[in-house]
């Protein structure tokens, strides 16, 4: 049987309008981050689950003297001001829909 190496995910740099935060942000999903999501529902939550789990790295600390970012979970993504995720929501969104065109 051939080796399959699995494809690295493509990634994309987002700066946050609001709190200036940078984020990167993969253009899709794994299988294992889909139990964590409930398609049957369109809501917040769900939406924010979505955005957490399609954060690859991000530059928002919880303070000046912190030497490591926050980890990147639903409870600090909930941190984020609304226009931030909003924002963030429609990049995810958008970069998500470029790569199925491709």
């Amino acid at each position: 049987m051939q080796k399959v190496v699995l494809p690295e995910r493509t990634t994309k740099e987002v700066k946050l309008p609001n709190c200036g935060a940078t984020i990167v942000i993969y253009g899709s999903l794994l299988v294992g981050d889909l139990n964590d999501i409930d398609f049957t529902k369109k809501d917040v939550k769900n939406g924010i689950i979505t955005v957490q789990k399609l954060i690859k790295s991000w530059n928002v600390f919880a303070g000046e003297n912190e030497p490591e970012p926050l980890p990147i979970t639903e409870e600090n993504v909930n941190k984020l001001p609304a226009d931030d995720l909003n924002f963030l929501m429609n990049q995810v969104e958008a970069f998500a829909t470029a790569q199925k065109k491709r």
